[in-house]
């Protein structure tokens, strides 16, 4: 089955303020941006989430990145809190919450919205962690269930086009810190949280710059993110490898012939 386009449900996702649920004061934001109503939905949602726009401010210039916040089903207070960054520009990362890592799917066929039973904030998923000693690595898996967090870039998903042109990738990873710093500061019960910045393809190597912002920010002291590590998924290494392997991979694998 084909996954259909985001656009309509997400537009459609009703937005207003509700009291507080449990003993965590929420901020105006996040308030203001919890989502109290999914149309379609299928099955009990018994995690909260929000969504809106986090305003940025770079020296390149001001953006409104479209973000989804996802919280955990476990425990939100205590579970790692995971930021998820798709492909690379016009790869919305909120795609990703419907084909990927979130808990809902969505069909051609359908006019719902249906349950995914292995979101990763619902199910324990393996973190593989390894630490290089010399020449020996050792390597330990450690289930957690996760809140997750989106944001799609300028020019990308929900995110409208900026004034100014996002052409390099210190323009991208310098707008998604601004817009970390404003997600930190709607929901500062966050920054207790594990921190793990996640990015898929090209989208490793802006995982990778923030986390090394946030190491740079904890030596000199100012650190504002627990960050624990990095996730990367089907990483970009090198793009003259890439291209230059792409022929083999097809022949190898059956898909195209010596011709």
């Amino acid at each position: 089955m084909r996954l259909v386009t985001l656009a309509p449900l997400a537009l459609a996702l009703t937005l207003q303020c509700l009291p507080v649920i449990a003993d965590i004061t929420r901020t105006p934001k996040a308030q203001a941006d919890r989502i109290v109503n999914l149309p379609g939905v299928t099955f009990a949602l018994n995690f909260e989430q929000f969504s809106g726009y986090l305003p940025t401010s770079t020296e390149y210039g001001n953006a409104d990145l479209f973000y989804w916040s996802i919280e955990s089903q476990n425990n939100a207070t205590t579970d790692p809190l995971i930021l998820f960054i798709n492909g690379d520009l016009g790869c919305s990362s909120t795609g990703s919450l419907f084909e990927e890592i979130g808990p809902f799917r969505i069909y051609q066929s359908q006019d719902v919205v249906n349950e995914n039973v292995f979101s990763w904030n619902k199910v324990q998923w393996s973190l593989k962690i390894e630490k290089f000693m010399k020449f020996k690595m050792n390597s330990r898996r450690s289930p957690q269930v996760a809140n997750l967090l989106v944001i799609d870039m300028p020019y990308t998903g929900l995110t409208p086009n900026p004034p100014w042109a996002m052409n390099d990738d210190d323009k991208v990873v310098s707008t998604l810190l601004s817009a970390l710093d404003q997600f930190f500061i709607a929901y500062p019960e966050r920054l207790v949280n594990q921190f793990y910045v996640a990015g898929e393809g090209y989208g490793s190597v802006y995982a990778t710059r923030i986390a090394y912002h946030f190491m740079q920010q904890l030596s000199l002291g100012k650190a504002t993110a627990n960050l624990q590590g990095v996730i990367i998924e089907n990483g970009l290494l090198s793009v003259k490898t890439e291209f230059n392997t792409i022929l083999p991979i097809y022949y190898t694998h059956g898909y195209a012939g010596k011709e």
